[in-house]
Formats: structure tokens, sequence, C-alpha cells
């Protein structure tokens, strides 16, 4: 192997690198383990069969299948494209900026007029392989597209350096580059790169064995982790955790629950792990980058950056630069640093808002409404209007609550000129499935919703 290449994976052949459970019969409730070996077979027979094309929309909802999907595009030569939804338009405008495009899926609706390879049955394939493949260091092997949820969504290439450097820093902040076998489970899809980092290129260089699924509702999560030898990993976002809090469900223990997309509360951080029975820990990052820090959130609010990461500003902007990264990134968000790796989030810099020549912040108001007790769910933000004093709006799942009572915690706490003045009441907020609440659907939810405060 030359300087210029890294090899797929890290692992010993006969490590478990994923466990599959049988659907088609749920009452058996059956699982059986992949080795490495078995799933070099499967990445081989799979770049064998892809179409000669440039690019791969990869829309595998199986978490194994997409594993073996993405790294079969890359042993083959070519990218994956990461949509950030599997919406047929988004589908279509992929394809129309990268026209030499097939997409590869295990049963989802692909575009009619796209190319499209369904992801074949391979459990006739011959398990032979002992040396996994070289992949050239800057081979662009994925471009990640943002969600758009602060504005128009953005492409993000990945070369195997960025990738491959990025899961063995990764390795290190995420499970204290912890050795001996786990299980992981992700709610999170493989597509988001926070999903892709922790789900996908983990299982490549860390002694994880990955669940194949990707459960939504709290009895689904439960049932997956029953399943799962300990010790156990929960990959998630804010949503799941509080679903999981919420009910009424008794939980396997879980070591380590991981959450990111956006920033979880405190209270309700010592609240799941005192229900899971095992630490939390927060990771912050972007797309542009990956994961860039932690923190222990029931202990404390300070943020640890990772150690291969350097901070510098540029005019009122932090800017982010690492060895293996092309280039460095502007952060869109606002940090206060304590020491020169330690930091506290204020908020992202379109999430500042000035009311009455006063200025706030939409996260902390955000987290102001999730924290108080009786709101499932909420979002507070700017409603277009024609009304210079620039009034915030709310919109609250909380059954049980007056709009007095939803705003309680926030009246508490900042000027009353950042009280949301027209709180609606809905039953449920338009989250995609990272949690994340694209600005046009709340407004189109907002407007749609005629059940206002009680």
């Amino acid at each position: 192997m030359t300087s210029e290449t890294q090899s797929l994976l890290d692992r010993g052949l006969d490590d478990c690198i994923a466990s599959i459970t049988n659907r088609a019969e749920p009452k058996n409730d059956c699982s059986r383990t992949i080795p490495v070996s078995e799933f070099l077979g499967h990445v081989n027979a799979l770049a064998d069969a892809l179409p000669q094309r440039s690019n791969a929309i990869n829309l595998c909802a199986n978490r194994y299948q997409f594993l073996v999907a993405f790294t079969a595009v890359i042993v083959r030569g070519q990218c994956n494209l990461l949509p950030s939804n599997k919406n047929l338009a988004t589908q279509r405008n992929i394809a129309s900026l990268y026209p030499d495009s097939y997409i590869i899926h295990d049963g989802f609706e692909p575009a009619p007029e796209i190319e499209a390879f369904q992801f074949p049955n391979l459990s006739n394939v011959a398990a032979s392989i002992s040396c996994p493949p070289a992949i050239p260091l800057d081979q662009v092997c994925a471009i990640s597209f943002t969600s758009g949820s602060t504005g128009k969504s953005t492409a993000n290439i990945k070369t195997w350096r960025m990738l491959y450097r990025g899961m063995q820093v990764n390795s290190r902040y995420y499970f204290d580059d912890r050795r001996t076998a786990q299980s992981l489970l992700a709610t999170v899809p493989a597509q988001h790169m926070y999903g892709l980092e922790s789900s996908i290129m983990m299982p490549l260089c860390t002694n994880v064995c990955i669940a194949d699924g990707q459960p939504l509702f709290p009895e689904d999560i439960r049932s997956a982790l029953a399943r799962m030898p300990a010790p156990r990993i929960l990959v998630t976002t804010p949503v799941h955790i509080r679903a999981l809090e919420s009910s009424n469900l008794e939980f396997p223990e879980v070591e380590l629950i991981l959450s990111a997309t956006a920033v979880l509360e405190q209270t309700m951080a010592k609240r799941i792990e005192s229900k899971l029975g095992g630490r939390l820990r927060e990771i912050y990052g972007c797309s542009e980058v990956g994961s860039i820090a932690r923190r222990r959130t029931a202990q404390s609010d300070l943020w640890e950056a990772f150690d291969v990461f350097h901070f510098s500003r540029s005019e009122s902007q932090v800017v982010v630069g690492a060895s293996y990264l092309p280039e460095k990134v502007i952060l869109q968000d606002i940090f206060e640093f304590s020491g020169d790796s330690c930091f506290r989030l204020i908020g992202r810099n379109e999430d500042m808002i000035n009311i009455a020549g006063k200025r706030g912040s939409l996260t902390e108001l955000n987290s102001l409404l999730l924290a108080t007790p009786g709101v499932v769910d909420g979002i507070i933000f700017e409603p277009p209007t024609d009304d210079t004093t620039g009034r915030l709006a709310a919109l609250v799942v909380a059954p049980d609550l007056s709009s007095r009572e939803a705003m309680a915690n926030i009246r508490a706490n900042v000027d009353p000129v950042f009280v949301p003045r027209r709180v609606v009441f809905v039953h449920s907020l338009p989250r995609s499935e990272t949690g994340k609440l694209p600005r046009e659907q709340v407004l189109a939810h907002f407007n749609a919703s005629a059940w206002f405060g009680r």
C-alpha cells in the first residue's frame, strides 16, 4: 500500500460488523450476525454488479444494505450522493445536477425517469475475502446535501481522506477509543452526516456491530435494543430522546447515548440517563466538517473540541480547520470560548434576534420552551409580518397546558418582549427524520393551523 491509499476498513475478519433481523417473520424476532469477511464478500459482489456510472444516489434504508452499497460504490470508484430526504423532487434535482447518476435502493420508490438499481439478494455470496481493498485518499467518495433548514440545500464533498481521518478522530471522542465489542443502534438515517459518521463509517474502524434497522417509535427502539447484546450504544436525536423519556416503557440498559442535530436541555439529559442507565454524550458538528466537539450534557454546558481542530476568528465569525480538511470552514454558530479547547454554544447566527432594541437567541428560547413541564414539543420563530414590532410566534404540542402555562418558563427567564405573542397549539410538528424543522414547513404548518391559545 502506498501513501496515497488507505484500507477500506481496520477490523478483524471474524469481528461482527452488523446484526440482521428477519423482518419477514417478526414473531420469530431472530437475528444473525455478519462477520467482516462476509461483509467484504458482499461489497465485492455488489461492486461488480453496479451500473457503469459516475455517481450513485444512495436511497437504501436498511442500515446494513446502505453500508454495503456505500462501500461498494467507493470500491467501484464511484461517488455516493446522499440526499437530505428521499422525495421524488429531491431525487430529480440531484440527478439534474449530476447527470451521470443512477439510484441504488432497497425498495424505496425511485423517480421513474432515473436509472435505478435495486439492492440484490446477497445471501448466497461466498465470503472468501481476506484482504480489504485499498482506496485512494483523494478519491471523492460521497457528496452530502444539507437539509436546507436554514436556507438553500448545499453540497459537501467528502474524499476518502476526510472520511477515514474523521472516523479515526470520532472513535476517540465518541467511544473513548474503546476496542472491546459493542452493539450500536441508530435512529437517524445513514444519509445524514451524523448518521453516516456514527453508524456507517464507525463500524469500519471500531469494534461495533450495527443493527440494520432504523426504529422510529419508543416500542420499536425498545425491541431493537432488547435484541442486542450489551454493552449497547444508542445513536439518536433530541426528538427521539424526548419520546423515549415520556414513554412508560422499561428499556434495556444503554451504556452510551449519542445525541446530535439539535441542542438538548440539561434537565432532559439527566432524565434520559436515569431512564436508560448510561451516560449521554452530545455531539456538535456540521455537514461541511463533520463532528467537532462533545459534551456530557447532564454535567456541563461546555463543549470539548476534538484536538485535531484549530479555531480562529474572522470578524464576528468562528473559523475551524484541520490538517485533513481541504480548507477552513466558517461555522454558522456563535461561540463563547473558555480556554483553547472548550466553548459554550450561544446559538446560530440566524437565530439571533433583535426586538425593540433588545438582542436575544431563538436557541435559548426554544430550550426554555422544551424544558417546560407538559410541553411535548414546540418551536419559537419569527413569522413574516408587516408589523415592525417583529414579535415572535410559537407552535406548541402540549395537550394539557394553556398558552400562559406553556410560556411560563420563558416568561420567568427572559425579557417580556421575547415572550411569543401568538401561541398555536398543534398535535405534532413537521419534523424530518433527524428532528429538523425547515422554516418553510414551519410557516406552512403555522398558517394552516386554526387551533389557537387556550
